[in-house]
């Protein structure tokens, strides 16, 4: 394995992380990225890589129209990929991250320009595409080598939804680098709350992004009608740090808004969040409820699970493997139910707790386990070359 292109989502942490991890491990190995949206600034990592490439945007004022935008920007995405092949530049593999419908006419392109076409869906891409995007999505699925999914139910949603053939799915997962962080640090939960400049609270997380999905107003208003069953001390962390839009600003206003109506005591983190302080937020946090309406593999429980923090979870986000050795957290059958079950996992915090040989198999998911596999998969592959 000499030299690969990584396509989509480069601007995403996800994105650097991966590349990062990929580059300290695997430094002979050339990478170029192709962004699958146009910039000014240059995308984080771009200092790992050879080549940055990004997309022209010839029709970008009619993107906005609702299905001849989605055309318009497939068209501008195909001629963008089609002045890199004429560039008679060969790779010993493609990486799609984020295989959002603009792909949907680049398949013999990407066929000419490496042997071995890699998509890699993340969860929005399957759980929340409509069904016109999957139909045109579905021939580009087909026509790509491999395809990167795991879990086994992520991969059997994605499987029937674009009809893909069991013999192009890979196994393979994103690391955590958090988790990687959380096995090597030693730091308490006293010593993370004064990192954040917070002391003597009882603190409930609520969610980990901005999106509505997670449901975050439904949640509070749940804690106030249990309010004066709750300890005295009690501080509520929201991290609403992505993705950040118009809108989402507006909604967590909004969020911001019912917090001081009601006289909470409350923080917000809206801002990019560094390794560090992700650590500090899951080691501080007593409670952490998730429930967000579809997941496909939430690495922030995992880190959850390894913070002696006690976690609710809706019992529609059904981890199978997280569940192997016992249910390791508090589940809630509705919105409606998250009160009742909050007070429960408050007077009985130890009731769930995940057991040794869930946080050895939770180890496993971070970036240091998890990219030396994706290695031995790229260099398995029948190189260019």
């Amino acid at each position: 394995m000499k030299r690969i292109l990584i396509v989509g989502g480069v601007y995403d942490k996800h994105a650097y992380r991966f590349i990062s991890h990929l580059k300290k491990e695997y430094q002979s190995l050339k990478i170029d990225i192709f962004s699958d949206e146009k910039k000014k600034e240059r995308p984080e990592c771009a200092e790992f890589c050879e080549s940055t490439f990004s997309p022209q945007q010839r029709m970008h004022q009619l993107y906005k129209i609702r299905i001849l935008g989605q055309l318009l920007k497939a068209i501008d995405f195909r001629c963008s990929l089609q002045k890199l092949a004429a560039q008679n530049i060969i790779y010993d593999a493609i990486l799609i991250l984020w295989v959002s419908p603009q792909n949907m006419l680049c398949a013999n392109i990407y066929r000419q320009l490496s042997k071995n076409v890699i998509l890699v869906p993340l969860g929005s891409d399957v759980l929340r595409i409509s069904r016109l995007a999957s139909l045109s999505l579905r021939p580009f699925y087909q026509k790509a080598h491999y395809v990167i999914l795991h879990p086994e139910e992520f991969k059997q949603k994605a499987q029937k939804l674009f009809n893909i053939n069991e013999s192009q799915i890979i196994a393979l997962d994103f690391g955590s680098s958090q988790i990687d962080s959380l096995l090597n640090s030693n730091i308490s939960k006293i010593e993370a709350q004064r990192a954040l400049g917070i002391t003597n609270k009882f603190i409930i997380t609520i969610g980990y992004n901005a999106i509505k999905e997670q449901n975050h107003l439904a949640i509070l208003k749940q804690i106030t009608m249990v309010r004066e069953q709750l300890p005295q001390n009690l501080f509520i962390i929201l991290p609403m740090t992505y993705p950040i839009s118009f809108e989402l600003k507006n909604y967590i206003q909004s969020i911001r808004d019912y917090l001081q109506q009601h006289n909470y005591d409350f923080r917000i983190f809206n801002e990019y969040l560094n390794d560090d302080k992700l650590l500090y937020l899951r080691k501080c946090s007593d409670v952490f409820i998730h429930a967000q309406t579809t997941d496909a593999s939430c690495a922030t429980v995992q880190e959850y699970l390894l913070s002696d923090c006690t976690i609710l979870n809706g019992e529609w986000l059904h981890y199978p493997e997280l569940e192997e050795y016992g249910i390791p957290y508090y589940t809630f059958k509705s919105l409606n139910h998250i009160g009742p079950c909050l007070i429960e996992a408050i007077d009985n915090p130890d009731k769930y707790r995940p057991t040794l040989q869930l946080k050895e198999k939770i180890a496993q998911k971070g970036w240091n386990y998890q990219i030396k596999l994706w290695i031995s998969f790229l260099n398995s592959l029948q190189c260019q070359i």
